[in-house]
């Protein structure tokens, strides 16, 4: 399995197998000494039992990037399992979710996109207009979504996490840790449909291809399929 680059991590390659460890900002065993040196926080889970197999200051309060989209998505597949939201439903873009910046794919306030699309759009690119949209259609608003967000952290049990926003965006009073991330991982995991997008690296959205590039997306015109390779 592929050691994870930083504590930001995509989420394609933190959900990569079903065996995989829920972790966050970690290095496999086999990764030189000087790169471990350099992590701030790391930790290394079972995703089955919970059990810790490596930890590195896993209590330190960090900033989470787009790593906070674990716990939307979380969020996001409680609502469709309790069917309050289905993958068909249709989501309007508000221009308040079209103004997000940092990885985007480019969504236009007024445009309509299915919860299906949605859910290719944060996973693969992980899209913040797309997060804030969702956010929007599952609580009402964002505001209401980050409550969601922070009682469900509370409900695991989580100490060390506090929300702002869906996306990851900094935001003073954001923050999480290595320990709190892998619990939110393996909670996410429940829900092993989050396998089927996680394991994609580009997808069709509205007539264009978006392709997942360091952590942004690229739109493109059918006319120019580029497949980007995995490394």
């Amino acid at each position: 399995m592929k050691a994870f680059a930083a504590f930001f991590a995509s989420l394609a390659l933190l959900f990569s197998s079903l065996t995989a460890p829920a972790a966050s900002y970690a290095k496999s065993a086999e990764e030189p000494g000087k790169e471990k040196a350099q992590m701030k926080s790391a930790i290394v889970m079972e995703q089955e039992t919970g059990k810790v197999l490596y930890k590195k200051d896993e209590n330190q309060e960090l900033p989470p990037a787009s790593m906070t989209k674990v716990m939307s998505l979380l969020l996001i597949f409680k609502a469709l399992s309790h069917h309050d939201i289905s993958l068909n439903d249709k989501v309007n873009v508000s221009e308040h979710a079209a103004s997000m910046g940092g990885s985007q794919v480019f969504l236009e306030p007024g445009e309509k996109m299915t919860v299906n699309e949605m859910l290719k759009a944060i996973t693969i690119a992980s899209a913040n207009d797309a997060s804030v949209a969702m956010a929007e259609y599952v609580s009402g608003s964002e505001k209401a979504f980050v409550k969601q967000m922070n009682a469900e952290a509370k409900k695991l049990g989580l100490k060390h996490t506090h929300f702002k926003n869906p996306t990851g965006l900094p935001e003073d009073g954001h923050y999480t840790t290595a320990h709190d991330m892998a619990v939110m991982a393996r909670a996410l995991l429940r829900y092993q449909k989050v396998l089927h997008y996680t394991s994609r690296y580009e997808i069709i959205i509205s007539g264009k291809i978006r392709i997942k590039s360091f952590g942004s997306s690229i739109p493109i015109s059918l006319s120019k399929l580029i497949r980007e390779r995995t490394v």
